[in-house]
């Protein structure tokens, strides 16, 4: 029985490096293409960019009241 990689993790093998968007807090590679549009991502904080989940989870969960107000 083989260990395949999680499907984002797959897909973004298959779109070279210089297209994916990057966490702007921890530069990790995201499941989004540069030109996505921001209106259909997850974690995308207007005005200061890319979250991977992790880095936007653990800012919700430190301030859920207050997880945007936080990069402005």
């Amino acid at each position: 029985m083989s260990h395949r990689p999680p499907i984002v993790f797959r897909i973004i093998m298959m779109i070279p490096l210089s297209e994916i968007e990057r966490c702007v807090l921890c530069n990790a590679p995201t499941p989004f293409r540069r030109d996505n549009p921001i209106e259909m991502r997850t974690d995308y904080v207007e005005g200061y960019g890319q979250l991977c989940h992790p880095c936007a989870a653990t800012i919700h969960q430190s301030h859920p009241r207050h997880a945007k107000e936080r990069f402005l």
